[in-house]
């Protein structure tokens, strides 16, 4: 793909005394935009799960807790290779060359050091967990904070003209490229943990390279610059937010690796990626559309109070039965999936499908706080959440029960979504007394779908063996479950939720919306 072909007319960063964009054009590019970013996101979650399972099939849970344990440390220093530098110039105005050149230059000196430092580091990594193999994965992963350092400032020069065609051609093309033209391959020759190492590299490289050859910069290093403090300090606040998150979202790897073994590290780190990779993909879309939206009815308390009722109201009826079925039937759903290897995956599946509505609540609550101001409030929220996340996971761990440690990460994800809700409804000042109300409904759809997903899939059992027959069935029997229990409450569902359940059934074929005004409440 050239450089040249399909270039966006919208400067990648205006020159000096460039004039403004045409706010037509913005308008454009934002629906754009939009589309891209879930055609992107539709596109990864498919090829992540279809390349997860086939992988994890052929390797097992012990060569993708090897993976995984490398690869939470390796995330972990690669937070001080990209501080954030990069993602600064996206709200830089205005944007010149030095600004560029600034930090593209550090960002090759951070990477070079990060995997330097990383480097010298794996004896200590090895003697921490008492497996030399780690040393191996880990000195030919600490290349890629080199590599993501390299595309860090074009990347961002793409998101900052909002070609995110671009953005989500190059994260797609990579991730195929890796993981099905080298990762699959080299596994199904008999390579192990190597197989995984190679896809990842050449999936790093391979963006870094595509986003590089669409968005062309000035490269000659520039190593001063008059408004440095502002540009490493806008990167602190970065940083300060990227560790937080780091530790409740793979402190628990390391802790499994580190007090139980690499087997069931691969076991919670698969489930987890499985059962969280399709709520992170929509939250990195939903949340800056939900953002967008905020921004612009902040003014308006009742339109923010109501598109908050309705997204708690959508999440509990149409979500959340869902992911308690598939923890109602964890072992039977694993089987299919993953195969007789990975049997014993169900005691981590099913207690993280249960926290997955709580974490989309909570990421979906969160651009209401940034909307309204206050930016920062999260990360002084979450600051405590993780010193209380970390010695709970350590302390849970020692039981070396894998069973306990899902439930108790379900358990900390609940308190985490609560107090970032509770402090949404304060900043927006949505009584708290509307919130069960609209968890009454939603309960009851949940529970009913759950129970018939285990009872079907419990009662199957000795007269249908076969996995894949068996879940079929309980997809049929959870189908015509939360058909029944969505007539039975549908009086219950709050107007603004019924409003959009029936703005999304207008636009459904004419049979399929004569079913669904049979269950649903849609005039």
């Amino acid at each position: 793909m050239g450089a040249s072909a399909g270039l966006p007319s919208l400067p990648l960063y205006p020159p000096r005394g460039a004039s403004t964009i045409a706010a037509t054009d913005i308008s454009h590019r934002s629906v754009s935009a939009a589309l891209w970013g879930i055609l992107g996101t539709v596109l990864r979650i498919v090829l992540q799960i279809g390349a997860q399972v086939a992988l994890a099939r052929i390797l097992g849970p012990e060569q993708f807790g090897l993976f995984a344990v490398a690869l939470v440390v390796v995330a972990f220093s690669s937070f001080f290779a990209d501080v954030g530098l990069a993602y600064g110039l996206i709200q830089r105005q205005p944007l010149s060359d030095e600004d560029v050149r600034f930090v593209f230059t550090w960002q090759l000196v951070l990477g070079t050091v990060v995997s330097v430092l990383l480097l010298a580091c794996v004896p200590y990594a090895v003697a921490f967990y008492g497996d030399p193999r780690l040393g191996t994965v880990l000195s030919w992963l600490s290349v890629s904070c080199l590599i993501n350092a390299f595309g860090a400032t074009s990347n961002a020069l793409l998101r900052r003209s909002m070609d995110f065609r671009s953005v989500h051609i190059a994260a797609v093309v990579s991730y195929a490229v890796g993981f099905f033209g080298f990762g699959i391959p080299m596994a199904l020759a008999g390579f192990g943990v190597e197989s995984l190492i190679a896809a990842y590299l050449v999936q790093s490289t391979l963006a870094a390279a595509m986003t590089f050859a669409r968005a062309r910069h000035p490269v000659r290093p520039l190593f001063r610059h008059a408004d440095a403090r502002g540009i490493l300090g806008f990167g602190a606040a970065v940083l300060g937010t990227n560790l937080i998150n780091w530790v409740m979202t793979s402190l628990d790897r390391i802790v499994v690796g580190r007090m139980m073994s690499f087997t069931a590290a691969g076991l919670y780190s698969t489930m987890h990626n499985f059962i969280t990779a399709p709520t992170v993909q929509a939250l990195s879309v939903l949340q800056g559309v939900l953002y967008s939206a905020s921004s612009s009815v902040q003014s308006s308390r009742l339109k923010l109070h109501r598109g908050f009722r309705t997204m708690f109201g959508a999440v509990g009826l149409f979500v959340a039965p869902v992911f308690f079925a598939v923890a109602a039937v964890a072992e039977t759903f694993i089987a299919v999936l993953y195969g007789t290897k990975w049997t014993g995956g169900g005691v981590v599946l099913a207690p993280l499908a249960v926290a997955m509505p709580a974490f989309l609540l909570m990421g979906m609550a969160v651009p209401a706080l940034w909307a309204s101001g206050n930016t920062n409030r999260e990360l002084k929220l979450q600051i405590p959440i993780a010193v209380v996340w970390a010695v709970v996971l350590v302390v849970v761990a020692s039981s070396r029960s894998l069973a306990a440690l899902g439930w108790a990460v379900c358990a900390l994800y609940y308190v985490r979504a609560a107090v970032i809700i509770v402090a949404t409804c304060r900043v927006v000042r949505l009584p708290g007394r509307m919130l069960p109300s609209l968890r009454a409904a939603a309960a009851w759809v949940t529970l009913a779908v759950a129970l018939v997903a285990w009872g079907v899939d419990r009662g199957l059992a000795a007269t249908v063996p076969a996995a894949p027959a068996r879940l079929a069935l309980v997809v049929v029997a959870c189908a015509l479950a939360m058909a029944v229990s969505l007539r039975a409450v549908r009086g219950s569902i709050r107007p603004e939720v019924a409003d959009l359940i029936g703005r999304i059934v207008l636009r459904l074929p004419a049979p399929a919306r004569r079913a669904a005004r049979l269950v649903l409440p849609v005039r």
